[in-house]
């Protein structure tokens, strides 16, 4: 790489970034350290090379490293901060790195999003620079470092451990000149250089402080020795000797609750809801009570009217300003407006408490903003003294915002991952407050279903299920309904994960949440969906005594669903055919004549209560057909091809011609016409699943197992068929689903060996 600001070069579009535009200010005083930094990340253009910035708290590591992406911006294609505070923070940065650069159009899940997010970062050149920033967790980087490629990485942390990755660069505070001018030039004040110097000592060099000190007095007036004053007497009454940079954010948080009364929540919400990127448009799509109601007026005062005149758009909104809130009479909170909440942003950032991305409109108040981020050494004061009065109407609120996300149908936009993010950073935040279990049940249980919904790993909602449970529990007279519910909830990720041991604990799971249903107070609706859940964990379990098990539970919900709502509901019919399909696969005849009789009873009530062209009375007859075909004959097989006639019509006339059912089902006539035998049903059997092919061609990917399972089909149909033409077609088919198989399942898969013994026949029929 070449430094762009020594050669004149062809303009080109700036980097793909998600880091704000560096100001001058913090680094005209550090060229040395940005061309140490440069000179780091020139070397080898074909591996990994890292620059580790280490510094203490507040010596301004992560403007230094903001300061050198803005020097050589013209250098790189990709410059990504990745926020290092904690794993959610970091993952909601790759998310959006994949959503940057991996040109999927509709990614399936958030694992999805950030193995490509990874991905990239593994194969990324020379031109992309990534930024971890507050990188204090070792084991957390090392789960997202560059495995390979030539990525340049920067790495921000104030841990005094020496780096396992990188050259390490220690970043000293200011030296006494450079503080002083920055005081001088940031702070308005020119001729106080003496008392910038004294100011500058109490400061220690550190850059943080400095800029604190400095907005600070450029927006109340006050000259560098009175604010020196303020800052000693406020260490001396918390005992904070050591941390200047504590005292200074703690005198301009006072001066931001003084200059708006709104200021004191709204920046004890945020530091609740992490140290990323807070959209204001939660802030009053959530109604937060951040604003106090007031029954009468005062006038600001003078030092107050002062500050005012940096901010003429504040001038003309008096109600926003009060000198002290506790003086003036209260009923109450309220939300803000969104013009309230823009200027409370608006005085927070001209103190330096946060940074926004405010696009100018003529003065700092009127700008318009969309989000804000705090200092995370900032929220880390902040939550020391967080109580239960700020975090209640913020879990209150995310769990409705969730839920309203949830309804949208897109669990991966960047609203409802901002939201995930926010309530994971609530939820540990407020871990401390206690007191607040039945929000928390709330928030644990809808961020776990937010999770689960967006595709990310199992065991992520499962431990937030997992707390929701265990909080339930804690509560005395906890709601049975409630708490069966989160139960079910968990027990099914489980069983989603598949596995004996998985399935295992599905059943132990759902067997609890029917204990905790039965025992409730409620008037147990939930009854037979518990279980029925717990008859379909011990369905999949397998075993002949969990089958039976199965047929019990399944018919305990019939008898209740038939009490509660008549014999011929359409519950019932779901019920019975339940029933039915745990019976067939206990097997025997007995079984499966049982099985016909219940799957025929649920068809008579569906086709009185839905009508004979329902899509689920075509999902009755072919279960029908299927347990027909099993009870074998020639007259069950016959009725069996009549009811998946008769269901490819209802499917074909609901969905049209060329949709995936109408697949499945020419492919299980297609079974149905093979078993029947003869040479007119095997040659419309073959057309039924060519027909499914063309289908299959139209509307599903390889990735599909249907589109398999019709090659194998088809090849069968035309071994049996015979002929040259026939079983060259048949091999080619048989190829093609070997194929798939192994490269959606596995070599090693059982149904690709199946697929092989098929291929094998096919070739010796074929005399090869």
């Amino acid at each position: 790489m070449s430094r762009s600001s020594d050669h004149a070069a062809p303009s080109r579009p700036g980097p793909r970034t998600n880091l704000a535009r560096s100001t001058q200010k913090f680094r005209v005083e550090r060229r040395d350290q940005i061309d140490r930094i440069e000179r780091v990340l020139q070397r080898d253009a074909h591996r990994v090379v890292a620059v580790v910035l280490r510094g203490p708290p507040g010596c301004g590591n992560s403007w230094l490293a903001s300061a050198y992406a803005e020097h050589t911006r013209a250098d790189y294609r990709l410059i990504w901060r990745l926020r290092a505070d904690s794993e959610a923070t970091l993952r909601a940065d790759l998310l959006d790195l994949a959503l940057e650069t991996s040109g999927l159009a509709r990614p399936a899940s958030e694992e999805q999003l950030v193995e490509s997010a990874l991905d990239f970062i593994n194969n990324a050149g020379a031109d992309c620079l990534f930024i971890f920033d507050h990188a204090d967790e070792s084991e957390l980087i090392e789960r997202y470092w560059p495995q390979s490629g030539a990525a340049r990485v920067l790495t921000i942390t104030s841990l005094d451990s020496e780096p396992q990755r990188g050259e390490r660069i220690e970043i000293q505070p200011w030296p006494s000149d450079a503080s002083v001018d920055f005081l001088l030039a940031c702070g308005g004040l020119l001729k106080e250089r003496r008392e910038a110097e004294a100011l500058s000592d109490v400061l220690g060099g550190l850059p943080l402080a400095h800029a604190l000190a400095a907005a600070y007095c450029a927006q109340t007036k006050i000259g560098f020795g009175e604010y020196r004053n303020r800052l000693e007497a406020g260490r001396a009454d918390a005992g904070e000797k050591d941390d200047v940079v504590a005292s200074a954010y703690a005198l301009s948080i006072r001066a931001a609750k003084q200059f708006h009364p709104a200021a004191g929540r709204l920046m004890e919400s945020a530091a609740l809801l992490g140290a990323g990127s807070l959209p204001l448009a939660f802030f009053y799509e959530s109604y937060l009570p951040l604003m106090p109601r007031t029954r009468r007026a005062r006038a600001s005062s003078p030092t107050l009217r002062s500050v005012a005149t940096a901010f003429t758009a504040l001038a003309r909104r008096p109600k926003c300003r009060t000198e002290d809130v506790g003086a003036r009479e209260l009923t109450g909170w309220r939300p803000l407006s969104k013009d309230e909440l823009n200027e409370a942003v608006a005085i927070l950032e001209s103190f330096g408490l946060v940074a926004s991305d405010a696009r100018s409109a003529g003065d700092a108040a009127a700008a318009r903003r969309s989000a804000f981020e705090i200092h995370p050494r900032l929220r880390r004061i902040i939550l020391a003294g967080a109580d239960r009065e700020a975090v209640e109407p913020l879990l209150d609120a995310l769990q409705r915002l969730l839920a309203r996300e949830a309804q949208s149908g897109d669990p991966l936009s960047k609203k409802a991952r901002s939201l995930r993010t926010m309530a994971t950073a609530l939820l540990d935040a407020s871990a401390a407050t206690g007191g607040l279990q039945e929000e928390a049940i709330s928030l644990h249980a809808e961020l776990a279903r937010s999770f689960r919904d967006a595709g990310s790993a199992v065991s992520v909602p499962i431990a937030l299920f997992e707390k929701a449970i265990t909080l339930a529990e804690l509560r005395p007279g906890a709601e049975s309904e409630k708490l069966s519910s989160l139960l079910a909830e968990i027990a099914a990720l489980y069983a989603d994960k598949g596995g004996d041991a998985e399935n295992a604990r599905a059943v132990a799971l759902f067997a609890k949440a029917l204990t905790v249903e039965q025992a409730g107070r409620g008037d147990g609706s939930a009854l037979p969906l518990r279980l029925s859940d717990l008859a379909l964990a011990l369905r999949r379990l397998g075993g002949r005594e969990n089958l039976e098990r199965a047929v019990e539970f399944y018919g305990q919900a019939l008898e209740i669903e038939e009490a509660r709502h008549g014999a011929g509901a359409p519950i019932v019919a779901i019920r019975l055919a339940n029933l039915a399909a745990a019976r067939e696969e206990i097997g025997e005849r007995d079984n499966l004549i049982q099985s016909r009789a219940l799957l025929e009873r649920a068809l008579r009530i569906e086709e009185a209560a839905l009508g004979e062209a329902h899509p689920y009375v075509a999902l009755r007859l072919s279960s029908l057909a299927w347990t027909l075909k099993r009870l074998g004959g020639a007259e069950n097989l016959g009725l069996a091809a009549a009811c998946l006639v008769r269901a490819l019509k209802i499917e074909e006339a609901a969905n049209g011609s060329d949709h995936p059912h109408v697949a499945i089902r020419l492919s299980n006539l297609a079974l149905v016409l093979k078993e029947i035998g003869g040479g007119d049903n095997l040659d419309l059997a073959a057309m039924c699943l060519e027909r499914a092919l063309v289908i299959d061609g139209r509307t599903i990917d390889e990735a599909d197992p249907e589109h398999a399972k019709h090659l194998s089909n088809l090849a069968a149909i035309l071994l049996q068929l015979g002929g040259d033409k026939n079983l060259r077609r048949a091999e080619h088919c048989q190829r093609e689903a070997l194929r798939l198989d192994i490269q959606n399942l596995g070599k090693d898969h059982p149904q690709a060996a199946l697929n092989l013994l098929a291929l094998c026949a096919i070739l010796r029929a074929r005399g090869v």
